[in-house]
């Protein structure tokens, strides 16, 4: 077992700043990608109006033509006319789609990427946090009065087992029975620790922890393709750069 390290302030306060900026990343492009997502919504839906439309329509102008006896009146003329023109409207809502469908997709993969940022950043710098406090904790507790029996006891038993320290390190990494002493060692502190964080009531959650708290995805990201692949990332890309007739997108 390696020695515990302790982030100093100055390299934890880089994490923190790391994270914030992967965050802020992050919400940007899930907001860029939320916008194309309504665009392509809003041109669907005008798609599948058009085309109902176009079908009522067309229904309507079949239906008088037979009742008419097949006389081409001015409203299956109208009725003829607006089924046409409201197909080739839903064509042109689909075809828009067609065109912003290659922004869309590769949207989605910058939100992957940044969210693969954003969450190993907030890992680093949650844990690094979590130790600090640990740390200061620690130092704080042994640091009361309190501490004093504790600190007598762990005297004593150091004495009894002739060692200086609770877990030497690294230099146990040879020896395989002072390493099960040092584990039976940390055994006697880590038990009771589990014991009491058993039924430990968690108090609240500063400021700093809350921050750290990882986003949830938005829908447009649960819904969206597996990503995990960097071919398959690559493949979107090159679809999309290759494109000549996708729109410039926001």
């Amino acid at each position: 077992m390696q020695q515990p390290h302790t982030a100093t302030p100055d390299t934890l306060q880089a994490a923190l700043q790391q994270h914030e900026a992967t965050k802020a990343d992050y919400l940007a492009q899930r907001e860029r990608l939320t916008t194309l997502g309504q665009r392509l919504e809003k041109h669907r839906n005008a798609a599948t109006a058009a085309t109902c439309e176009s079908e009522r329509a067309g229904e309507a102008w079949r239906i008088q033509l037979r009742e008419a006896d097949g006389e081409l009146t001015k409203d299956i003329k109208q009725l003829k006319r607006q089924e046409l023109d409201t197909r080739e409207l839903a064509e042109e809502f689909n075809g828009l789609v067609n065109e912003m469908q290659p922004d869309f997709e590769l949207c989605q993969v910058d939100v992957y990427e940044a969210r693969e940022r954003y969450q190993r950043a907030c890992s680093t710098a949650g844990v690094m946090y979590a130790d600090q406090r640990l740390d200061e904790a620690f130092r704080a507790l042994l640091a009361l009065r309190e501490a004093a029996p504790l600190l007598d006891a762990l005297c004593h038993r150091f004495h009894l087992m002739g060692c200086e320290t609770w877990y030497p390190g690294t230099e146990l990494e040879q020896d395989k029975t002072e390493r099960e002493r040092a584990d039976s060692r940390m055994a006697m502190i880590s038990h009771p620790i589990t014991a009491a964080l058993a039924t430990h009531e968690p108090g609240a959650v500063d400021a700093t922890r809350q921050a750290l708290a990882l986003l949830d995805m938005s829908p447009l990201e649960t819904s969206a393709p597996d990503y995990s692949s960097a071919i398959t990332r690559q493949r979107v890309r090159a679809r999309a750069n290759n494109d000549d007739t996708r729109l410039v997108s926001i």
